[in-house]
This record gives C-alpha cells, structure tokens and sequence, in this order.
C-alpha cells in the first residue's frame, strides 16, 4: 500500500479509538458521583476510579511496545482495540462502582493502541516524522471533539448503556480498519531463532534507557506535566456542575471545544512556530500558557458578574488547547529522533508509560483536593505547569547546552 494510504488508513483508526474512548468522558464523573450517593468523600474514589486505567497503562505500554517491535504493530493494535471495545461494553452495562472499576481495567489493558499507532506512523513517515505525529496528535483531537460530544448527547438522551454500546462498535470498527488497510510491517515475524518462544519483560520495564539515556528528560518532562493534568482528571465535571450548575452536555460542548481548537493548533499554529522559535522555546510556552488556562477554570464560576460562566471556560479551554497543542507532537518528535527505526513501538510505550505515571496518584489528589477546596486541583496543576516551564532543560540543538547524558 502507498505510505500516505497507510498514514490515512492509520489517522483513521487512531480517531475511532480515541472517539470510542472519550465518549464516557461527560459521564463518567457525575455517574460515579450518583453510585457513591451517601459517601463523606467521593473524590479520592472517583479518582482511583481513573487512575486504575492508567496504573495498568503503566505497566501494561512498555510491554505491548516491545511486543509489537518484535511480533508485529499491526496485530498488537488489532487486539489492543478490540479490549478497548469490551471495556466499553462493561462500562454500558455496569451497575456498581466495581463494575465501572472493571471496565476501566480492561481500559488500561488496551490503551496501548495510540502509542503502538505513534510508533507505526513514525516508522511510515520516516524523516518527516514531526509532520506525521503532529497530524495524529490532531487526529487525536478530532476524536475528543466527537466523542465527548456524542458521549453527553447520548448520555443526556439515552442515558450510559448506549454510550458503552456505541462506544464498543466505534472501537471494534477502529481495530478493522487496521487489520484490513494497514500492511504488516517489519516486526511481522519474530528476530531470527526466536520463533515460538514468548518474549518475558518484568512487570516493569525501562531498559530503554540503558542503550539510549538521553531520553531521560522527556521522561520526566511528560511525567510531571501529567502529574498536574491527572489532578484536575476527575473534578471538571463535578467543577462545573458544582460552580454553574452544568451537565454531560455542557460537558461535551466544552471539551469538544478544546479539542477543536487543538487540531488548529496542532497542524497550522505549530508548523507556524516551529519555523519561528526552537523546540525548547515551543514547550516553555506550551507549558505556561496551558498553567493559565487551567488557572482560570475556578475562575468562572465568580466572574459571572463580567462575562458569562461559559465564556470563561471557553477561554481557559483556548488558552490549555494551545498549551497541549504545541506541547504533546514536540515532546514526542524530539523524543522519537533520539531512537532507531526498530525501537519506535517500545519508545512510545515508554513515553505513554511515562505519562501515564502521573495518573497514578493526580486524581486521587486532584479528588481529595476538590473536596476540601474546589478551586485547589486547578491552581495546583496551574503552579507545576509553570515550573515544569521555567525549570525546562534546554534538549534541542540549536541551544549551547546540550542534553547531559545520565552517569
């Protein structure tokens, strides 16, 4: 197949996955919420309730990465796709907070397939990689803007059963296109004398590093700018249902919102910067415009008196859109060109574990802190936004200071 057939085929099942997963994302909260009726402290449970996908993303990306590497992408993707589409049966047809703890398991079992996509679509583009994880990071967008749209529609309409049936379709249907549309790629057949024999990693693996220490600094990069989204990760539908009175629609209309925006600046803004300013400039101004914008979230519901509540959501929504925009393809472009062809799968397991490590404790605290103070996830993640840009190492190469390699 032609490499822009193959890139087409593959932007359209990283949307279909990301609409199927983010479609639970205007319910998700305030379904909780309704299930822990009685409970002194919600939050922390609504937050272990999303940070159990990622604690098993955790563990989970590396692994799939290096199968994939050796076993094949495509299949890995495949069957990746597919847990996601039962994860989203249970979530529709879950009647307990166990169940939902269930579905979002599963969740993290499969959510390996953008990272696996990352690392397919890298190796297909070859040099012009920034290009190509720029249009799948706004492919990604595109999903977000869908999904949680249809999620509150559905949810305000028919209620969450359909949102897990819909969902489950839209996820199969993701993993289809690949196993139809996609050739098998290098990794299809197992290193010569290793046929039949499973690969065994420990339960958590970063000996990436080892051959290629520079990637150090976009680990924690990645780690503690998610570290600050996970703790606002559970609280924005609770916020804006708690500060205005907002449900699942306003939910959706506003992230869809985001994620809009977020292709715009992903495909047209970036290009424009990347041609005016260094990468290391790009994400310091990522970060602190994204701070701003997430500062300004508990801000709407006491501004009321200057502009409506949602035109200040929508305005700390521009500003994070921005910030994420310009952030995710940048880190993941520069992390990409310190690695070989035949490490991409493993590399973007790596660096979705990465970010994922911040979801692990974020929405227990971000939990805990709404509940003590509403506004207190928001101005936490706004403070280590910021200082993730002003303590932000200089890791490209038109600075003086090179990236120092560990030991």
């Amino acid at each position: 197949m032609h490499k822009r057939s193959t890139e087409f085929a593959l932007l359209i099942a990283v949307f279909l996955d990301m609409v199927g997963f983010t479609m639970l994302i205007p319910d998700i909260q305030l379904r909780a919420e309704t299930m822990l009726f009685g409970f002194a402290f919600k939050g922390p449970i609504i937050g272990a309730l999303l940070q159990s996908t990622f604690l098993v993303q955790l563990f989970a990306s590396p692994r799939w990465g290096r199968l994939a590497d050796n076993t094949g992408r495509k299949r890995v993707f495949v069957a990746c796709q597919w847990l996601s589409a039962i994860a989203m049966l249970i979530y529709g047809f879950a009647g307990s907070i166990a169940l939902l703890f269930c579905s979002r398991i599963m969740a993290g079992f499969g959510g390996a397939n953008v990272s696996v996509a990352q690392a397919m679509a890298a190796v297909v583009a070859g040099e012009d990689r920034k290009r190509v994880l720029a249009w799948v990071s706004a492919t990604l967008s595109a999903g977000m803007i869908f999904g949680p749209a249809v999620g509150g529609f559905l949810a305000h309409q028919y209620g969450s059963q359909m949102i897990g049936v819909v969902g489950a379709i839209i996820s199969f249907a993701g993993g289809a296109v690949v196993l139809l549309l996609v050739p098998k790629d290098k990794g299809e057949s197992m290193p010569d004398g290793s046929e039949g024999v499973s690969p065994k990693y420990p339960l958590f693996d970063l000996t990436l590093f080892k051959s290629y220490p520079s990637l150090l600094p976009f680990f924690w990069i990645a780690v503690t700018a998610s570290f600050a989204l996970a703790t606002l990760e559970g609280t924005f539908g609770r916020l804006i249902h708690a500060m205005l009175g907002f449900g699942q629609r306003e939910f959706g209309i506003i992230f869809s919102y985001e994620a809009l925006l977020g292709i715009f600046v992903s495909v047209v803004v970036l290009t424009w910067l990347s041609k005016k300013l260094c990468d290391t400039t790009i994400l310091r101004l990522g970060y602190i415009v994204q701070g701003i914008g997430l500062g300004i979230n508990p801000l709407a519901g006491v501004l009321t008196g200057f502009a409506h509540g949602m035109v200040w959501l929508l305005l700390a929504s521009t500003m994070f859109s921005f910030g994420s925009g310009v952030v995710g393809p940048t880190l993941s472009a520069l992390a990409s060109n310190t690695v070989p062809e035949n490490v991409q799968g493993e590399l973007f397991g790596v660096m979705q574990a990465a970010r994922t490590v911040g979801f692990i404790i974020g929405p227990i605290l971000g939990g805990f802190l709404f509940d003590l103070w509403n506004p207190g996830p928001y101005v936490f993640a706004a403070v280590v936004c910021l200082v993730v840009a002003v303590a932000l190492p200089a890791i490209c190469a038109c600075h003086s200071k090179p990236i120092q390699e560990p030991g």
